[in-house]
């Protein structure tokens, strides 16, 4: 990079403060850490760049004050030191973001933290440990954990007639299940004994219920 020289400086004695005319010490050209060598043939460091025609050294001016002097802004090895110290900095910015991809705040079902842009309150949220829901409209319309799928409004299949909506592996007794068929037929079907399938004859019946005796 090329010394920078534009225009000119006023120095004073003991004094750490530069002040420019013609210079325009924010185009990028002069950096902190760069040197300045003026008049006293001296080598100060810039410690800040404060605006276009003013900037601070690092230590007080040792030469004679000065006004409109001739000056060379020389840029050093500090701005490699920046750009590696930066860049390291940044990949391990980067590095932090990569192992986290992905993950996001509890959020609360009002304000879910995965949702949409056009639709704040729907999307999902973390409910506890182990446990998240999914919400539509702000309301909670299901939630799974260790325990399982809990669905607090109507389940609703509009699967077509021919599959089943759902296979249950268990044959444990399912407490409060009120269905309205048995194998396609409602409770009063089974009342009427003429639509009993291979049933015994009524005297077959009538003395499996009395005993042997008859």
């Amino acid at each position: 990079m090329a010394w920078y020289k534009a225009g000119t400086i006023s120095v004073v004695n003991g004094s750490p403060n530069i002040v420019g005319s013609g210079t325009d010490f924010l185009t990028g050209k002069v950096q902190i850490g760069s040197a300045l060598t003026t008049v006293d043939n001296a080598v100060y460091e810039i410690l800040t760049v404060n605006s276009s025609t003013s900037i601070t050294l690092a230590s007080n001016y040792e030469g004679s004050s000065v006004s409109s002097a001739v000056y060379d802004i020389i840029p050093t090895q500090s701005l490699v030191a920046e750009l590696v110290s930066e860049v390291t900095e940044l990949i391990a910015d980067f590095t932090a973001i990569r192992q986290n991809v992905g993950l996001v705040t509890d959020g609360t079902e009002a304000a879910p933290s995965i949702g949409f842009i056009n639709d704040l309150d729907n999307g999902l949220y973390r409910v506890s440990a182990d446990s998240w829901a999914l919400v539509a409209g702000a309301s909670t319309v299901a939630s799974i954990g260790t325990t399982g799928l809990v669905v607090p409004n109507v389940f609703t299949s509009t699967l077509a007639t021919g599959a089943a909506p759902f296979v249950v592996a268990s044959t444990t007794k399912v407490s409060n299940l009120n269905v309205d068929l048995l194998d396609g037929e409602s409770g009063a079907f089974y009342l009427d004994w003429g639509n009993i399938a291979s049933k015994p004859s009524l005297l077959s019946l009538f003395r499996r219920l009395s005993g042997p005796e008859l």
